[in-house]
């Protein structure tokens, strides 16, 4: 399970890969290219990665036709994009977006003013499909690939 949560200009994302209701693996779920693009996925894996490689190459036609996938995609100037099931949606006309598995807790914080990586903490601190740490990327601050901030992880001692 997932959750990408985008507002103002930054993207933020939890790192645990689920199988079976398990955490089995950490991922980088939100990425930046070297060109600048910034962008996050939920769904089935072998599909996030096709369209991570897409991303990295420079998103050359022809455009990716994937079926299981949500991906959030910032582009330099500030437009925001939703690949969902092999259609593109422009939303760079909201404030906020999440997509992944705790959408409706995430919505909730946002609208209540939380930033992108407040929302993706309180997500991975009370709900048991986000998990690992907090990974932020901005658009306006240096951050690549690898350098990733780590914001929270879950307290396993409370048990959650």
């Amino acid at each position: 399970m997932t959750v990408i949560v985008y507002r103002d200009g930054i993207m933020a994302g939890d790192t645990a890969e689920w199988a079976s209701g398990c955490i089995v693996s950490h991922a980088h779920k939100v990425q930046k290219t070297k060109d600048g693009w910034i962008f996050g996925c939920s769904g089935i894996n072998a599909e996030i990665v096709k369209f991570e490689k897409w991303m990295h190459a420079g998103r050359i036609a022809p455009a990716l036709k994937l079926k299981e996938i949500d991906a959030l995609v910032l582009a330099p100037d500030g437009k925001v994009y939703k690949f969902e099931d092999a259609d593109v949606v422009d939303y760079s006309n909201v404030k906020f977006y999440v997509i992944g598995a705790c959408c409706d807790f995430a919505r909730g914080a946002l609208h209540a003013g939380a930033s992108a990586e407040e929302t993706v903490k309180l997500c991975i601190e009370n709900l048991a499909y986000a998990g690992g740490k907090c990974e932020v990327l901005s658009l306006t601050k240096p951050y690549s690939r690898g350098k990733h901030l780590p914001i929270v992880e879950k307290d396993t001692k409370r048990g959650g």
